[in-house]
């Protein structure tokens, strides 16, 4: 188990809370929220390649933007909000990371390497509502949903780790492969940020992983589903049954008294 803190402290007179977090904007977001500071446009590219492909942690790293701009972007946006507080390894190389807020809330983010792809577990709330008799996640209850940009940084934290441990003959891609929401939080439950999240991880600027490499599970809440069909992000659905009888898994999931021929 190691101790490590790769986000940078936030600089003084500023919070985190008062800055834009990028990772939770789209190109075209981002476009506009850099025209409205009289930046031309390609600063937008410019950055979502430094971001996602290139994997920078901090403004100073992107050279190509000029000093005045790095600076500028150092006080008003942040690309890592969290820190890691933990991080801890199993013997199958599953890496587990406790990341916190700056509002000191925490989750847990998994790595998942198998023979065949890199897989990210990501949490889409902080605690959980929904309260299954067999989970510590919901054990407290729901201390607040996530933010997009929370969930892509995730996404982003894993993705650094598998580009940093790739090694030459490896089976494996040396790079994020999967990603699959089913961490701490009903993601249904989260559903703008989560889907907004979801978008950024699929599209071709940004981590660019296939729609069918991502898996959203949920305990079933069948008007999230419904509308979860009509996004048509070709997305898998993953549904926590855990009872195929009504009365047992009322008693296991809170949340299960929604009749399972609806589900």
């Amino acid at each position: 188990m190691t101790e490590v803190n790769p986000a940078p402290e936030p600089e003084a007179g500023t919070t985190e809370v008062q800055r834009v977090h990028l990772l939770g904007l789209d190109n075209v977001a981002l476009r506009k929220w850099l025209e409205l500071h009289d930046e031309p446009r390609y600063r937008a590219e410019q950055l979502v390649e430094w971001i996602y492909a290139r994997r920078a942690t901090t403004f100073d790293e992107i050279t190509v933007l000029p000093k005045r701009l790095r600076m500028w972007l150092t006080e008003h946006a942040a690309l890592y909000t969290s820190t890691v507080a933990r991080e801890s390894v199993a013997l199958d190389q599953t890496t587990k990371l406790l990341l916190q807020w700056p509002d000191g809330n925490t989750i847990e983010t998994v790595w998942i390497p198998t023979g065949e792809s890199n897989t990210a577990c990501l949490s889409s709330q902080a605690g959980c509502p929904v309260g299954c008799a067999f989970c510590a996640s919901g054990m407290d209850g729901l201390q607040r949903n996530l933010t997009a940009g929370e969930i892509v940084e995730q996404a982003m934290r894993v993705s650094r780790l598998v580009a940093a441990t790739a090694e030459e003959g490896d089976e494996r891609p040396p790079r994020l492969s999967n990603i699959v929401m089913m961490g701490m939080g009903e993601p249904l439950a989260n559903y703008e940020e989560v889907i907004k999240a979801i978008r950024i991880i699929n599209a071709s600027w940004g981590l660019n992983i296939g729609a069918r490499k991502i898996t959203v599970s949920t305990v079933g809440l069948p008007q999230q589903i419904r509308r979860l069909a009509a996004e048509e992000l070709q997305l898998n659905l993953a549904l926590s049954l855990h009872a195929p009888d009504e009365e047992l898994r009322r008693e296991l999931i809170p949340w299960g008294k929604i009749p399972l021929n609806e589900i």
